[in-house]
């Protein structure tokens, strides 16, 4: 962040320069967009512990490493679904918030992988 230099005894407000991308988005905006995550990462943990279910009669090793993965895959919507849940709660709907891209990242508001 770089300020640009006022003259001595000057009242006015000094201008901030920032590098990125910063949006001003309304928390209500923001909130709507992380329970639309929520609910895609918990739909996401339940189909794969509906998938999880079906395989626990497995005995093979390949299968019991599959079993491992998908559980870890489950932990990570249910935990990223635990993160939004608790961003979401902490936004005040009329407050503006200067978001910038990791902001967004965070948020999924960015598309994911590459598109080229």
């Amino acid at each position: 962040m770089t300020r640009k230099a006022q003259p001595a005894g000057s009242e006015q407000t000094p201008i901030v320069r920032e590098n990125g991308i910063n949006l001003e988005v309304r928390g209500a905006v923001l909130i709507a967009q992380a329970k639309q995550r929520i609910a895609w990462h918990k739909q996401n943990a339940a189909t794969i512990a509906a998938e999880l279910r079906l395989s626990l009669d497995a005995d093979d090793l390949r299968e019991k490493w599959r079993r491992l993965e998908i559980s870890r895959q489950m932990r990570g919507h249910e935990e990223h679904a635990r993160f939004l849940t608790f961003i979401a709660s902490n936004l005040k709907p009329s407050v503006l918030y200067r978001v910038g891209l990791n902001d967004l990242s965070h948020f999924e508001i960015m598309p994911k992988g590459s598109y080229l």
